[in-house]
């Protein structure tokens, strides 16, 4: 096996109870190929965009990227990446502050600090 993906989704719990900030369905993608791997983002019920979170082969961006569902990914090799499924209410604004925190500028090393 080359490249595996794992969805993790929290929507259906064994109560039916939702708990804020606990319904949040994220991909998982590890390429272990040496070379590109081609990923179709899977179509999930509730929503029909991902958030690249994490892709190994861009770990510093200025902001984060949005794909449609069925949309082409490339995956680059020996990579990992990380998707969240577009969300509402509690776990969106998690996402959103972890995207904040993904994408803020890192102050280079020997920096002036003014």
């Amino acid at each position: 096996m080359r490249c595996f993906g794992l969805v993790i989704d929290d929507h259906e719990q064994a109560t039916g109870i939702r708990r804020p900030a606990s319904d949040a369905t994220l991909l998982l993608v590890f390429n272990a190929h040496h070379d590109v791997v081609d990923l179709t983002l899977p179509e999930i019920p509730g929503s029909d965009q991902w958030s690249c979170l994490i892709d190994t082969n861009a770990p510093i961006r200025e902001e984060l990227e949005d794909f449609d569902s069925g949309a082409a990914y490339q995956v680059t090799g020996r990579s990992l990446l990380l998707f969240a499924l577009h969300a509402r209410g509690a776990t969106k604004r998690i996402f959103q502050r972890l995207e904040e925190a993904l994408t803020d500028e890192v102050e280079p090393e020997g920096g002036n600090a003014e």
